[in-house]
């Protein structure tokens, strides 16, 4: 593992050994006595969203792009990672569950995952029609609906400076993987119930 997923792992371990040892599961926090190691390299230039600005930021892309708004929930809802994201195709997304299946030949540590989609994420996706097509579409692909050609991660970063950020006026530390540390967040503030997170409506 890198530093920075050392250290994310035990923020997040930290957090919840706190949640444990206030609610008296546990009697002391294993994680006491671990530190973050600090990188001599550039601090990360990211900030979390605060709910006025994923409100902005909702509000714009229900007028604007509906599809992106669907990237947005994944990252937000799922922590799904823009690369993983490129190559979801329609035949991995289960109405059953509802869940969504990534494969490990595409996923950061090449396991593959079967995520919970929220009920909000299934929604979206219903009213955006994306079940109308075929199994084998990737869910984004040309102006991120879904198609026959997989598109690059980059293109989730190029639409949110070319148009989220420019139009919205979204300082620089605002960027579209910061959905994923929001989503984190916002999670933890709620005692980690995830489903109940609803900010972004």
């Amino acid at each position: 593992n890198t530093l920075q997923t050392r250290n994310n792992y035990l923020a997040w371990l930290k957090t919840f050994c706190n949640y444990l040892y206030q609610r008296g599961f546990i009697t002391i926090k294993p994680t006491d006595g671990l530190s973050l190691t600090q990188r001599r390299t550039k601090k990360k230039n990211r900030d979390v969203l605060p709910e006025q600005a994923l409100r902005q930021l909702h509000d714009y892309l229900e007028r604007h792009n509906k599809h992106y708004l669907l990237a947005c929930y994944l990252l937000h809802y799922m922590f799904i990672r823009p690369h993983e994201m490129t190559y979801i195709k329609i035949g991995d997304i289960s109405l059953s569950g509802p869940t969504l299946t990534l494969h490990g030949d595409n996923t950061k540590n090449r396991n593959d995952a079967v995520l919970t989609i929220p009920m909000k994420v299934v929604h979206l996706m219903l009213d955006l029609h994306i079940f109308d097509c075929d199994d084998s579409c990737y869910l984004f692909s040309e102006r991120f609906a879904p198609g026959q050609s997989r598109k690059s991660e980059k293109v989730f970063r190029d639409y949110w400076l070319d148009h989220v950020r420019k139009d919205l006026k979204f300082p620089a530390q605002y960027k579209f993987y910061s959905l994923k540390d929001t989503g984190i967040t916002n999670m933890l503030r709620a005692n980690m119930e995830v489903l109940s997170c609803g900010i972004m409506a």
